[in-house]
């Protein structure tokens, strides 16, 4: 079966299967004792791996890593959607918030797709934008699901918490990397 790469699999619905990158420097292995890997495997270099706020389940990829000077920490959960049900709402994941904070925009987008198999479905995607208590972070959330059937389909929550813009900013650049580098592997 092919590897799909996350950073793809808005289009995986479609069948358009992502290249592999080559492996950066300084880079680790997701796991650590990985015989063989892709970029798709790897963790920033020096953030610490913390504990997911998205409740697990053994079908759930799940990560979640800070920075060195915990200004930032970056956020992904995915998971085929082999046995959810076939609406969106079905398909997206719990949005994890905490105690205090509060969501203070939602962009949802459709994108409906005539597919030549497995039926019609629909592209979703929904920008999210959550203050913390007393505006102290901002996390921001994006949310990529299909409501295809194909082998390969998957729903998926990234996030990027920032204690402020400058943090956003200087951080960008390394965030864009992450999301390229988590796989769900096969389905």
């Amino acid at each position: 079966m092919m590897k799909w790469t996350i950073a793809c699999s808005f289009f995986a619905a479609a069948l358009m299967p992502c290249g592999i990158h080559a492996l950066e420097p300084g880079w680790k292995k997701i796991p650590a004792d990985a015989e063989d890997y892709e970029e798709s495997d790897l963790l920033t270099p020096d953030f610490a791996t913390i504990k997911p706020l998205v409740p697990r389940d053994e079908l759930l990829t799940n990560l979640r890593v800070q920075s060195p000077d915990k200004r930032v920490e970056f956020a992904f959960a995915g998971r085929f959607v082999k046995g959810m049900g076939k609406g969106i709402e079905a398909r997206k994941l719990p949005l994890p918030l905490r105690e205090g904070e509060k969501v203070v925009s939602r962009v949802p987008s459709e994108k409906k797709i005539k597919a030549e198999e497995g039926g019609d479905y629909i592209l979703y995607d929904e920008q999210i934008t959550v203050a913390g208590p007393d505006n102290a972070y901002t996390r921001h959330f994006k949310i990529v699901l299909s409501t295809g059937t194909l082998p390969g389909t998957s729903t998926m929550l990234w996030e990027f918490q920032v204690k402020d813009d400058k943090a956003r900013a200087e951080y960008a650049p390394l965030y864009a990397k992450f999301k390229q580098g988590v796989s769900l592997g096969e389905d």
